[in-house]
């Protein structure tokens, strides 16, 4: 009985002193969630990746992610089937395809704080013009939340090819 209640004892000591250890830790961690910082000098709200995701050859398939990189949810509009025609290209090297849909209408992407909204799509490249560029980009020309409304119709997106609202992707990294 003497050996049980010292071997307790042995125990709470080892553990309380573990215990503590955690305890005083100034240090947050949060294991559930990936640290995602801003890079400096961006002002952006959102940050834009395209990868290149099925290589089938003309046209390829592509990914875009776009990234609220605010505190606060963001909110933007596109057309539910063209939102190809929100996306331009810094290239002539490149053209953007739409795809077969049975109802196109606008939808307000209301976008979580360090969340991701992914589109998907296919681009027509020429091939023999964009091997001599570098820093191909895609960008997303934005409709903020604020900028429409079902009163005043498509008028807003038809506007589209007018905007300076352009958020550009990073270079598109694939080898042409």
């Amino acid at each position: 009985m003497k050996k049980i209640i010292a071997l307790l004892i042995i125990c709470l000591i080892t553990t309380a002193g573990v215990k503590g250890t955690h305890v005083k830790s100034d240090i947050p961690v949060k294991t559930t969630s990936p640290v995602i910082t801003r890079d400096k000098g961006d002002n952006n709200p959102l940050k834009i990746t395209v990868e290149i995701i099925k290589e089938t050859g003309n046209p390829y398939h592509f990914k875009m992610s776009i990234l609220n990189q605010t505190d606060s949810v963001y909110g933007f509009w596109l057309m539910t089937c063209s939102f190809e025609d929100n996306l331009k290209s810094n290239t002539s090297s490149i053209q953007l395809y739409g795809h077969d849909c049975d109802s196109n209408y606008p939808v307000l992407i209301e976008l979580q704080p360090w969340k991701v909204h992914i589109l998907e799509g296919k681009i027509g490249v020429y091939l023999s013009s964009i091997k001599q560029e570098k820093n191909i980009r895609l960008g997303l020309i934005l409709i903020a939340k604020d900028d429409y409304s079902y009163s005043t119709g498509g008028a807003t997106f038809e506007k589209r090819d007018q905007t300076k609202g352009i958020i550009w992707s990073e270079p598109i990294k694939y080898k042409w």
